[in-house]
């Protein structure tokens, strides 16, 4: 439908069912990945939120932090890899957005698959994902 055959009273507005949607990220205050989820939430949908890292000040300097994260892989710091599937247990999500999710493993994905066959997953990354840079 273009926008301009939607009717002024329903511009922004979502024309389906809500969604239950687990949003999986790191969401400082001010960041991007906060806004997304707060758009969802805009447009009527119930979002469920998983943090995936503790807030700068609680964290190793930027400096070693790399190094660990450069050394050891990226480390799931806060546990939400098992928040994520104790909220799907609890809330039977149609969507899971995931996004940035370095620290989200592969075998929850696969458990919440298998324990939710009809969930729609989506990982979401603004970076350049191939460049080693920005890992």
């Amino acid at each position: 439908m273009q926008p301009s055959t939607i009717p002024e009273e329903n511009r922004g507005r979502v024309t389906s069912d809500p969604l239950v949607i687990i949003y999986v990220a790191a969401m400082p205050p001010h960041g991007t990945c906060f806004h997304r989820m707060q758009a969802m939430v805009r447009l009527g949908h119930t979002v469920i939120p998983v943090q995936t890292s503790l807030p700068r000040q609680a964290t190793l300097p930027s400096l070693a932090r790399r190094l660990v994260n450069r050394v050891l892989g990226p480390r799931d710091t806060v546990g939400a890899n098992r928040l994520l599937l104790a909220y799907a247990a609890d809330y039977h999500p149609n969507l899971v957005w995931v996004d940035k999710g370095l620290t989200i493993k592969a075998t929850t994905l696969l458990r919440l698959r298998q324990r939710f066959p009809a969930v729609r997953l989506v990982h979401y990354s603004s970076d350049d994902m191939l460049n080693p840079l920005m890992q």
